[in-house]
């Protein structure tokens, strides 16, 4: 609303007052969420580190202490009923840059198994990055990880033009990486135009609502937006507004005025022909036109000219609603 005006002002100069002109834009709405899977979930509680003896009192796992071998016994322990197949997501705290840290764990029908928190994703074909792939693009003694020092998207980019060498613009590719400490993370790409692979968006976890969040990243989206040109300000953004009929009192007056009969085609006598089918939508380019205060909630009484057999003037009641 702030800069199409100038736009329609340069390639639209000269209109006639009340002309409405309906623009299509490509319009940058950020970043966009997605719910794509739902999982059980229990969260660890101090008393359960606290029944090992290497965890009392830190109530953390660590690298010494990992949580792979502790968590599938305290699984057993506090559900002895799971059926095979059966899932469950963890949430643990690891001494670390990043404290809380999540798992998903499957039971077999014997034991429970880290599964690396891919099932229920919508994702196609998602690649999990080996050991060979650190050490291709970072070199050797990476940790098979990446870090705040060596984030992936400086290097996972280059490395996918030769991982998908026949990819082509518009092509997707999910690649599962561990970051130091902490775990899976998730990260899509797109191949562009240019021919470089793109993050456009990023797999995460979220424990408030029980769901994985697909984020999708500089989300651009069709939209539309309404315009109408006056005499005194050129083009102005129209909010998306309707007029219904209503009894309510009014809050507004207006009047039509030869103008208005000639802006909506009934200049030659100056008069509405009733009954007219259009009226309504008639008196609402009127009042679009004349007045740029419009807001949700006014009620204007408007008096006109109707021929029926005659002139007289008539009045209605019109409110200003929301175009939803």
């Amino acid at each position: 609303k702030e800069f199409l005006p100038y736009f329609l002002d340069e390639k639209f100069f000269s209109y006639t007052a009340g002309t409405e002109m309906v623009v299509t834009f490509a319009n940058y709405i950020g970043s966009s969420y997605e719910d794509v899977a739902d999982l059980e979930e229990w969260e660890l509680q101090d008393a359960n580190y606290d029944m090992f003896a290497a965890l009392d009192g830190d109530n953390y796992f660590t690298s010494s202490t990992p949580a792979d071998d502790y968590i599938p016994l305290l699984l057993e322990a506090n559900f002895p009923l799971v059926e095979a197949g059966d899932e469950m997501f963890v949430k643990y705290n690891y001494k670390g840059s990043h404290y809380e840290t999540y798992t998903e764990m499957t039971f077999d029908g014997t034991v429970w198994t880290f599964t690396g928190a891919t099932s229920g994703l919508d994702v196609d074909n998602a690649y999990e990055l080996e050991d060979a792939d650190y050490d291709s693009m970072l070199g050797t003694g990476n940790y098979g990880s990446f870090s705040s020092y060596d984030p992936p998207e400086d290097y996972l980019p280059d490395w996918m033009l030769t991982k998908y060498p026949s990819a082509v613009n518009g092509d997707k590719q999910v690649i599962i990486y561990y970051w130091y400490g902490e775990g899976d993370r998730y990260a899509g790409f797109t191949k562009s135009e240019t021919g470089t692979w793109t993050k456009t968006h990023t797999i995460e976890y979220n424990w408030d609502t029980g769901d994985f969040n697909v984020k999708t990243l500089s989300v651009t989206e069709d939209a539309q937006a309404l315009f109408k040109f006056t005499t005194t300000d050129g083009w102005l953004f129209v909010p998306p507004l309707k007029f219904v009929e209503t009894t309510v009192a009014y809050t507004r007056q207006y009047e039509l005025v030869d103008a208005d009969y000639e802006m909506v085609g009934d200049g030659k006598y100056n008069n509405f022909t009733l009954p007219d089918v259009n009226l309504v939508a008639k008196i609402s380019t009127i009042l679009k036109a004349n007045f740029n205060d419009l807001a949700v909630g006014d009620i204007f009484e408007v008096t006109y000219k109707g021929y029926s057999g005659g002139v007289s003037d008539y009045t209605i009641n019109l409110e200003v609603l929301l175009d939803e």
